[in-house]
């Protein structure tokens, strides 16, 4: 079992994004596969977590089905709806790949990738809401926080005057617990705090009516107190809006509430799928032994981002978390399928198929 028949599209196009098979190739004086298999899917009111440790492909795989991951060549494979649209289609046909003495080569037709990004435009703001992981990054310099709102309206409401957008500015800011919301509203975002800043980026990104919002790392940068502050602040609006939310997070600490479905990435590979008591149930045994590992080292107190190991295991074939897994067998050189541990809860291992290992301890292949 793959992606593709975890995440196969819905007929009704009831999902606000699913996405399966994804792959998103680097050019970087050769050809580096940075996702190879991910897939996930967010349905209306409800939130989904993507979670693994820095470089597993969290960040890639969202932006690049947009179009914001850059392109060279970007997008390489997969499909992906949004509304019932796929902004995907056709790439198989676009990418050509061939191998040469110096080594693989992938080309991407150009004006498929024009498409492409204007099929992704129409739904980004007006669908899909982004909030980044550096909130003072996102934030023009040379502008006031009330100018930053007020052009945002503007863009999505031509008919509104610079008053009105201005104490809707002011009204927004309240709403988001900035008690001197008219000063800040002509303040640079400099003279901010990090915390105020990507409440702002939260307001921006929710000034469209979205019905999705997509947070890549939002609170890494901030304090613990912000850090509330702002989940307590998303997740209000998600209440209000009736929103769906895909979190991009390494911090496992900050799953065991709010979220409906967590999605955990290895090395450019979704490797677990689950509703959030699989994951804080009683039953440790039937996760991932990456996930046991990970959600091990994060909820240990104190424990900063780890990075994936450097190690080619999972992309030249292998299970992706052969490298560091201590229940690893020769079986594991071979990518495993997805096995459904039980209802609802899939996962990406050899050691989870019964089956497999009986055979495998047979000496049979």
């Amino acid at each position: 079992m793959t992606t593709a028949d975890l995440f196969s599209p819905d007929p009704a196009g009831r999902d606000l994004l699913r996405v399966h098979s994804l792959a998103v190739t680097f050019h970087q004086g050769r050809f580096i596969p940075a996702v190879q298999d991910v897939g996930y899917r967010v349905e209306p009111d409800q939130a989904v977590a993507l979670v693994g440790m820095s470089g597993s492909g969290k960040t890639v795989s969202t932006l690049s089905v947009f179009g914001l991951g850059g392109a060279n060549p970007g997008v390489t494979g997969g499909q992906a709806w949004c509304r019932g649209e796929n902004l995907l289609e056709g790439l198989g046909h676009a990418v050509q790949s061939r191998r040469t003495p110096a080594g693989r080569i992938l080309r991407k037709d150009a004006a498929w990738e024009k498409l492409f990004r204007r099929r992704a435009r129409q739904y980004l703001g007006a669908t899909v809401g982004f909030i980044f992981q550096e909130p003072i990054l996102a934030l023009d310099p040379c502008y006031t926080i009330g100018e930053h709102l007020a052009e945002v309206y503007h863009r999505h409401d031509a008919s509104i005057s610079r008053s009105a957008a201005r104490e809707r500015a002011v009204e927004d800011l309240v709403r988001v617990n900035i008690r001197t919301a008219a000063a800040v509203a002509d303040k640079f975002p400099h003279q901010l705090s990090g915390g105020m800043c990507q409440k702002v980026v939260i307001l921006l990104a929710l000034a469209s009516n979205p019905a999705l919002i997509i947070a890549d790392e939002p609170t890494t940068a901030l304090d613990s107190v912000s850090q509330v502050e702002v989940l307590d602040l998303l997740f209000r609006e998600r209440a209000r809006r009736k929103l769906g939310i895909l979190f991009i997070t390494h911090d496992v600490k900050l799953l065991q509430e709010r979220f409906d479905r967590i999605a955990v990435l290895c090395r450019g590979y979704l490797v677990e799928w689950g509703e959030r008591r699989h994951y804080f149930g009683s039953r440790p045994d039937l996760l991932h032994p990456y996930t046991r590992n990970l959600f091990g080292h994060r909820m240990a107190e104190g424990a900063g981002e780890a990075a994936e190991p450097d190690s080619a295991a999972g992309l030249d074939g292998g299970c992706p978390a052969l490298a560091e897994c201590s229940q690893a067998t020769d079986l594991c050189r071979r990518l495993p399928g997805f096995v459904e541990v039980e209802p609802g809860h899939y996962v990406r291992c050899h050691q989870a198929n019964p089956n497999i290992i009986v055979e495998h301890s047979g000496g049979r292949n």
